[in-house]
This record gives C-alpha cells, sequence and structure tokens, in this order.
C-alpha cells in the first residue's frame, strides 16, 4: 500500500470512532421538555388555584348542613354562615395582600 493510502485509512478510522464515540455519548443524552414561564406568574397561579379551592371549600360549607364544617372524620364545628363569609373574605384579602407584596418584592 502507498503512504498517501495509508494515511487516507487512518483518517477514515479516526473519523469513524469519534463518530461511534459521538452515536454513543448522544443515545445517553435524554431529553425532558420544560416550559419556560414567568415565576411571578407561575406563583400567581398558584395562588389563583388556592382562592379557588377556598371558593370551593366555602361553597361545600355552606350547601352542607346549616352551617357545619367537618374537620376530618370526627371533629364536627358549627359556625354561623355569616361568620364564615367573612372568615372567607378574610382570607382572601390577606391572600391578595400576600400575592401583591410578592410579586412586589421578586
Amino acid at each position: 500500500m502507498s503512504i498517501e493510502k495509508e494515511h487516507f485509512l487512518s483518517i477514515i478510522k479516526q473519523n469513524f470512532f469519534l463518530y461511534l464515540r459521538f452515536a454513543r455519548h448522544t443515545a445517553k443524552v435524554k431529553n425532558f421538555p420544560h416550559v419556560n414561564e414567568d415565576p411571578k406568574e407561575s406563583l400567581l397561579r398558584e395562588f389563583q388555584n388556592e382562592i379557588m379551592g377556598l371558593k370551593a371549600f366555602l361553597s361545600e360549607a355552606c350547601t352542607g348542613s346549616c352551617g357545619e364544617i367537618r374537620i376530618g372524620h370526627t371533629e364536627t364545628h358549627t359556625h354561623d354562615s355569616t361568620d364564615m363569609k367573612y372568615s372567607y373574605q378574610r382570607m382572601v384579602v390577606i391572600l391578595m395582600a400576600v400575592i401583591h407584596s410578592t410579586l412586589e418584592n421578586q
């Protein structure tokens, strides 16, 4: 074999091994989808979900047995429906204040 041919074959062999190493490396790569979103928006969405949960809790408690709220499976506390609405409104105001202060601090 001529020297040029040997040199050419060694270059092909090197490229082939580089390609195999690259292929082995890329086979190990795992891609996971990730949504890029603003942290403020995600925090706001979490707070909105919490408010919706509190509204659902209040509506279940008010449509239950005349203002009785069951905590766990054994205890039952009775509250007047106006007290419950006031405490719910108070929770919403507190949550809104937390949302605004958190968004202002970021």
